[in-house]
């Protein structure tokens, strides 16, 4: 309801430089009208969000100056509590979407991909991963690694 009243729209802060992009968009090199322009008021990063670590709760609130008609393609998402998204990254599964690289080294997809990952558990990704993996950031992927939000 929160996210209703105050036009609110859940972002990765790394997009903040790209605001130009219309929501909803399916296929970057047509206009297929799933697309939904919107000018945002203001942009709310959370409070302990460092740019010198962009990955460090890398997420925003963005104020839109009209309301979203929600549909198909564009859909509000819901964030639970400390215990209900714990609960989730030890058994579930979750949906990643986006225009990565088709491939490693490959080219950028034109049409919006979605895939499903399980959730790592900590010690795994800990291990598996040679980024820093902060107490506030989790896991997730294929266990052979054929694909992931970036490639593949």
């Amino acid at each position: 309801l929160l996210l209703l009243l105050l036009l609110l729209l859940l972002l990765l802060s790394f997009f903040l430089p790209s605001l130009l992009s219309p929501l909803g968009e399916h296929n970057v090199y047509i206009v297929d009208n799933t697309e939904q322009y919107r000018n945002v008021v203001r942009a709310i990063p959370h409070p302990t969000y460092n740019t010198t670590n962009k990955y460090y709760n890398d997420i925003a609130l963005l104020e839109l100056d009209t309301p979203l008609e929600f549909n198909h393609y564009i859909t509000p998402i819901c964030i639970g509590d400390k215990e209900f998204t714990n609960s989730l990254l030890k058994f579930g599964i979750g949906t990643v979407s986006g225009w990565g690289k088709l491939a490693y080294q490959g080219r950028q997809a034109s049409i919006l991909q979605v895939l499903q990952i399980r959730f790592i558990d900590r010690p795994t990704c800990l291990r598996s991963s040679s980024y820093p993996i902060l107490a506030n950031m989790f896991c997730a992927g294929q266990p052979d690694g054929a694909k992931d939000t970036c490639q593949g």
